[in-house]
């Protein structure tokens, strides 16, 4: 996934006064910022699935829907994708700041609005989700690894099957035992009847583990039935 860079984010600014929207937005595009705004809860949940911002600044008393059943709706929306949802409020009992955060905000900033602080706090917001991207990106590759992982033991499972379907089964006189580093490996042990009586066997190893290792039974397995 592409890391979003601190100077260069999409904000969307969520109130229902067009006055503290546009100061909002003067400081943030002062910053290299681009913003989308909203009059109410239910446009920000539009606007949000629709250009997905990397930030959400959100009023709590608006009209038709307000900030937190928007905030709610909006982290839903997001899934496993980390969006700052930083609550913009001139409510500052400890009741309305608990709900800000129980409803998925994860800051706050009083009114009226310190242009400092504001552009303080989405810095410090916006390494905290670059270090997550980072993390999504990082874990992006391991599920891509388990996968391919787990696409070469089902390869190796296959190859090894194929080799030993041939190798005498059930032999009263024969008892084996291998015990590997891996699944899938180059250990092979064979057995065959001969001819003229007796038994034939082959054990060896093969240097390596996996596919690569297993995939060398084949050739050998041929040699030794034929």
């Amino acid at each position: 996934k592409q890391v979003v860079l601190a100077m260069s984010m999409k904000v969307l600014i969520v109130d229902d006064h067009e006055s503290n929207r546009l100061l909002v937005r003067f400081l943030l595009e002062s910053e290299g910022h681009r913003c989308i705004e909203a009059e109410n809860g239910e446009i920000a949940v539009q606007q949000f699935d629709r250009h997905r911002p990397d930030f959400v600044l959100m009023d709590i008393v608006m009209p038709v829907m307000d900030g937190y059943e928007a905030a709610t709706l909006i982290k839903q929306h997001a899934g496993d994708i980390h969006v700052p949802i930083i609550f913009l409020t001139a409510k500052h009992d400890e009741e309305s700041l608990l709900a800000c955060l129980e409803s998925g905000g994860d800051d706050y900033l009083p009114k009226p609005i310190n242009g400092i602080v504001l552009k303080a706090k989405i810095k410090a917001h916006a390494r905290t989700l670059e270090l997550t991207q980072q993390v999504h990106a990082k874990n992006d590759e391991l599920t891509l690894l388990h996968a391919t992982l787990t696409q070469e033991h089902e390869m190796g499972r296959h190859v090894l099957n194929h080799t030993l379907k041939r190798s005498l089964q059930n032999c009263p006189n024969v008892k084996s035992y291998l015990s590997s580093m891996s699944t899938f490996n180059g250990d092979i042990f064979l057995l065959a009847e001969n001819p003229s009586g007796g038994l034939y066997a082959f054990l060896g190893d093969f240097t390596g583990h996996g596919l690569a290792a297993a995939i060398g039974t084949i050739p050998v397995s041929q040699v030794f039935f034929s």
